[in-house]
């Protein structure tokens, strides 16, 4: 029981280890964007979705 305990624990950092990385390689591209480039999210709802509000 100890094993399968410590194999479920070390699946779980390695999979928070992973999307941390993850997130930390998003925001580290979208800040390298000029300002002209961003996109707030009503200009993105509107391009994606046809949104018109």
């Amino acid at each position: 029981m100890f094993q399968g305990l410590l194999i479920f624990a070390i699946a779980g950092i390695v999979v928070v280890i992973a999307y941390l990385a993850m997130v930390s390689n998003r925001r580290r591209e979208t800040s390298e964007l000029p300002p002209e480039d961003r996109l707030t999210d009503e200009q993105f709802r509107r391009i994606e979705y046809g949104d018109d509000d």
